[in-house]
């Protein structure tokens, strides 16, 4: 997923919260057997896109990945221990969280409401093998082009594949917490894919 995310080209994630229909941003692995769908952290986005009907779906709810072009002093340290805490400091203080498919509530966590709450252990990607990222020349951390070790951290949730239709996919997330190493108090992200599965 890490590899796919870094190379989409900058020009391709809105800036701001907007919407942008036409532009469907959606990935594969390596093996071409799961449709990788967008990092939304700090970003509202809708979008249309066609997908198949053979490949589950990877959702990153609330992810992080760390190697040492991010910037903070944990991240440039050779230590494992450092990295991963450095790839955690973004995935934490989550106050609301919602995945819709249709008109069905996978997941939520909203105050007291909760709803299939017992799958965050099961979505949870913590201290992560190390493994080499390459980043190109273009990506859209603007973040210096190389190979370098890296972790990751974070909620990823993996959806069975769909029938072939239309189906709406929607995923959200509100941190509410200072993020370390950066001036921001709180992150939201949105996304809305309209789905035509074939």
């Amino acid at each position: 997923y890490w590899q796919w995310n870094i190379g989409v080209p900058p020009g391709d994630i809105p800036k701001d919260v907007n919407t942008n229909l036409d532009k469907c941003i959606v990935g594969s692995d390596r093996q071409n057997s799961m449709t990788l769908l967008l990092r939304v952290y700090g970003l509202t986005y809708s979008t249309k896109c066609n997908i198949s009907s053979a490949k589950p779906i990877l959702i990153p709810l609330l992810a992080g990945e760390c190697n040492p072009t991010v910037p903070g002093p944990r991240s440039k340290n050779a230590k494992l221990e450092d990295l991963w805490a450095c790839a955690k400091d973004a995935d934490e203080g989550l106050n609301v969280w919602e995945v819709r498919l249709d008109d069905r509530v996978l997941f939520k966590k909203a105050g007291n409401e909760e709803i299939n709450g017992h799958l965050i252990d099961n979505i949870l990607v913590r201290n992560s093998s190390v493994f080499n990222i390459t980043i190109p020349q273009v990506n859209r951390y603007e973040a210096d082009a190389g190979v370098y070790p890296a972790v990751v951290d974070g909620y990823y949730l993996i959806l069975k594949p769909l029938p072939p239709g239309e189906h709406i996919l929607t995923y959200k997330f509100k941190l509410d917490q200072k993020i370390p190493g950066t001036s921001l108090s709180y992150v939201n992200g949105d996304a809305t894919y309209l789905l035509t599965v074939n």
